[in-house]
């Protein structure tokens, strides 16, 4: 059985016995491919740090964990926050890539969590043109960071984003066409359409919000590990 991460108890288990041999490894390139299960050094690399290394503190977040998080970045003259494996010293058993997480996708006051609107839609699309699957430079450049990279990242795999773009552009769009695709080709791949002439059109009308084949009703709801709501 596979998780939602992409990881079986098979795979776990294989990484977890390659790093019997490694303490603090650098090279995790060669332990993807001693892994030999088909998984990036990245995503190597990541699954041993967030969720396997003996100590690391998995499962939901506590209130006085979320207190210290935003305690620390909230009170700190660096601007933007970048001390997290510091602020791990705070918080036994939390890395500082959880900590940053925690911060970036439902800490940060900043963050927009409503559904997305139409205007919200047409922005991913065309971030996404430019810039393919930069999640973060997405978040940075269109949305001035009031999306965070993971809402925007569940946006773009969502059913209902699909459906939109194929609203909006007709069926003769691919919509997973990366930038590097597009780059190449010379062709966005929206035939006589553009993203300031459809900012206003379409059926989806933002004032609509709630009714049947509304953004709202439409909405995927998409549950985070590791998540819990934050008291206002």
């Amino acid at each position: 059985m596979t998780s939602s991460f992409g990881w079986s108890p098979d795979d776990d288990a294989a990484l977890s016995d390659v790093m019997k041999k490694y303490k603090n490894p650098s090279d995790w390139e060669r332990i993807a491919k001693e892994h030999g299960r088909g998984k990036s050094a990245k995503k190597c690399h990541e699954r041993w740090i967030r969720y396997l290394k003996p100590g690391v503190r998995k499962g939901q977040w506590q209130d006085h964990e979320d207190a210290i998080v935003i305690e620390a970045v909230t009170t700190s003259e660096e601007n933007p926050f970048t001390r997290w494996s510091e602020l791990a010293q705070r918080l036994p058993g939390r890395v500082g890539k959880q900590i940053r997480d925690r911060w970036v996708n439902h800490l940060n006051p900043n963050i927009n969590h409503m559904p997305f609107t139409r205007e919200d839609d047409l922005l991913l699309f065309k971030g996404h043109q430019e810039l393919g699957k930069r999640w973060v430079e997405i978040s940075t450049k269109f949305f001035n960071n009031t999306r965070s990279e993971n809402h925007i990242k569940n946006r773009w795999y969502s059913a209902s984003f699909k459906k939109f773009i194929l609203g909006e552009f007709g069926s003769d769009i691919d919509v997973f066409r990366s930038s590097d695709e597009i780059g190449k080709s010379g062709n966005s791949g929206v035939k006589n359409a553009s993203y300031d002439s459809l900012k206003t059109e379409g059926t989806n009308n933002p004032e609509k919000i709630g009714e049947p084949g509304s953004y709202k009703e439409n909405e995927d709801v998409h549950q985070l590990e590791n998540t819990r709501p934050v008291a206002v």
